[in-house]
């Protein structure tokens, strides 16, 4: 049995204790006695897994893109001028902020439906491509280099990883959110 009580409160009328450990909240009222995983520990475990997978995407951002899409020339001159790490910063930013506006800015009642949350997620996975094809063609222009039908491809490619990042990014940073922490799926 486990004897380490962090934190023992006893409350009177209805003689209700309770017994908080890191992981798990004892309630005993009564002679009922219930089990419930810590909500802030889950919130906490589903934050770091969200960062942690944006991380490993922005680390391992050329593997990804290049086993996506790869066109003779173009994956070179994206690696050679450095375009994938600011293809993959902005993407991964503008997930994480499409999903923080949802979540925390809109926060609205009215506006907590999977529809809406799938709105938000379809304007960003179209306003990231465009953003990153204007990135590509400043640089590529600058040097001279044209590749505007690979440019096209690349962020079909790309609005496919925006998509899941802002799933990802969702799933992270929902749990706080006051009227929306339900949407697209309930807990």
């Amino acid at each position: 049995s486990i004897a380490v009580e962090l934190h023992h409160a006893q409350h009177s009328p209805g003689k209700i204790t309770a017994y908080r450990f890191s992981a798990f909240q004892f309630l005993e009222s009564d002679n009922e006695t219930k089990y419930i995983f810590d909500d802030m520990d889950k919130k906490g475990i589903y934050l770091i897994v969200g960062i942690v997978a944006t991380v490993v995407f922005w680390v391992c951002r050329v593997e990804v893109y290049e086993g996506l899409f790869q066109a003779p020339g173009f994956s070179d001159a994206m690696y050679n001028h450095g375009v994938y790490g600011l293809v993959s910063g902005i993407t991964a930013a503008m997930a994480w902020i499409a999903a923080g506006v949802f979540y925390y800015l809109i926060n609205s009642v009215r506006f907590a439906r999977w529809w809406h949350w799938l709105s938000i997620g379809a304007v960003v996975c179209l306003l990231a491509p465009m953003v990153c094809f204007m990135v590509n063609s400043s640089i590529f222009d600058a040097e001279n280099i044209s590749y505007d039908a690979e440019m096209i491809s690349f962020e079909g490619v790309n609005l496919v990883v925006t998509a899941v990042l802002y799933v990802v990014a969702s799933f992270a940073i929902r749990w706080w959110s006051t009227n929306c922490r339900h949407t697209p799926f309930p807990q």
